[in-house]
């Protein structure tokens, strides 16, 4: 018999903290005590030590954080101690780990993966989004366009930061949908109370949305009305449009390749310019990386706008401006407007466009590969395939300069 995991915090297990109620109040409603669980592991425990024979491990690392061992096992110490009694031989398993882990032949550490799929077999359609990953982690795109994998969503997934921001952008686009033109009514903010109540609705069985999502909602309400007022008055506002669909086509040398994006948000002023925004729940990228080429979203979008891909504005336009909204609800700063606005104005859409279909050309080669995270600090943290791509060892092996 083996037990594993003999660390404190995990044998016995944490109690979870309660926020609503305190032991003593759960006792008296006749819930079992926070701790309980601590009573059962210690009887399986005691169970599993009843046999003949019982290995008991534990880690002396958690990654580089030390651990603990289990209160268990300082109480087995002093007991056997008292007793005059000593820990049995265990002397042989390092040795025998050695034998298992010993290499048949030489090792050689794992590579950075490039793979060189052919040029049939590469993508012809891009998303801004999707433009983005080519550009800081070509893998991604080799993994979810070439070979069509999809991560599965967990069976009991628990609510993430993404779905706060999912949330937070259909309520704005159903405001904006709601009221596109002219002055907001005097009643503007309950009419985008109410919109925000009917998307939370399905989300209010849970504490987190309860006492975190929707006061910080209120207060980017708050400040989405006053900020609305006022740019429709000052910037001469004729009309928004929310959540617009647009595409192109970029000629390479391997065909026409398809660009598409979807604009949170674009304003049309009397002057025949266009005000493109982006909303961000976390931290936007910064205007050094959008001016700079290594961050795609924006200027993709202003690619298509100038040259007439939003089929839903009935023509093609000059940009007034480009910008993120960091919607954060704190209350200090409900949010904040990211100017990202180049000061080249028409030679920055010249540039991104060129930019857009040198990177297109760049996959073009049948000899070019889809590296993994080329360009490390800029990757996503969120990527689903660094597990496929085996980052964590050959980016600690010195497989990034292969």
């Amino acid at each position: 018999t083996i037990l594993g995991g003999m660390n404190e915090g995990i044998m016995p297990p944490e109690p979870s903290p309660d926020p609503w109620m305190s032991n003593s109040m759960r006792l008296e409603f006749g819930l079992p005590p926070v701790n309980w669980r601590i009573g059962h592991a210690a009887h399986d425990v005691m169970l599993a030590l009843a046999r003949p024979d019982v290995l008991i491990t534990q880690a002396k690392r958690d990654g580089d954080v030390p651990t603990q061992p289990s209160r268990w096992l300082w109480r087995l110490d002093a007991v056997l101690d008292v007793a005059g009694l000593s820990w049995g031989e265990s002397g042989r398993l390092p040795y025998l780990l050695s034998q298992l882990n010993k290499p048949s032949g030489k090792l050689t550490p794992v590579s950075q993966p490039i793979p060189t799929p052919p040029i049939s077999a590469r993508p012809k359609k891009f998303s801004a989004t999707s433009l983005n990953n080519l550009l800081r982690d070509p893998y991604v795109i080799y993994a979810s366009h070439i070979l069509r994998l999809r991560a599965l969503e967990p069976l009991a997934r628990s609510l993430s930061a993404a779905d706060k921001g999912t949330l937070i952008h259909a309520i704005f686009r159903d405001f904006i949908r709601t009221y596109p033109a002219g002055a907001l009514p005097d009643d503007a903010k309950s009419k985008l109370t109410a919109i925000a109540r009917d998307a939370f609705a399905p989300y209010l069985s849970s504490p987190q949305v309860v006492a975190y999502w929707w006061p910080r909602f209120e207060a980017m309400a708050e400040w989405l009305i006053t900020i609305e007022q006022e740019r429709r008055v000052n910037l001469d506002i004729k009309i928004s449009y929310a959540e617009v669909e647009g595409t192109m086509e970029i000629e390479t040398s391997q065909g026409n390749v398809e660009l598409r994006a979807r604009a949170d948000r674009i304003d049309l002023d009397h002057d025949s310019r266009l005000h493109i925004i982006d909303y961000k729940t976390g931290m936007p990228p910064s205007k050094k990386q959008v001016t700079g080429g290594r961050e795609l979203q924006l200027s993709v979008e202003a690619i298509l706008a100038t040259k007439g891909g939003f089929k839903e504005l009935e023509g093609s336009y000059d940009i007034a401006s480009l910008a993120y909204w960091y919607l954060s609800g704190k209350r200090d700063g409900p949010a904040k407007i990211n100017d990202m606005t180049p000061e080249n104005g028409i030679d920055f859409i010249i540039e991104a466009q060129e930019g857009v279909r040198k990177l297109l050309e760049k996959f073009c080669d049948e000899n070019q590969g889809y590296p993994s995270q080329p360009f490390a600090p800029e990757a996503s943290i969120y990527s689903d395939y660094k597990h496929l791509a085996r980052v964590g060892e050959w980016s600690v092996l010195g497989g990034d300069d292969a």
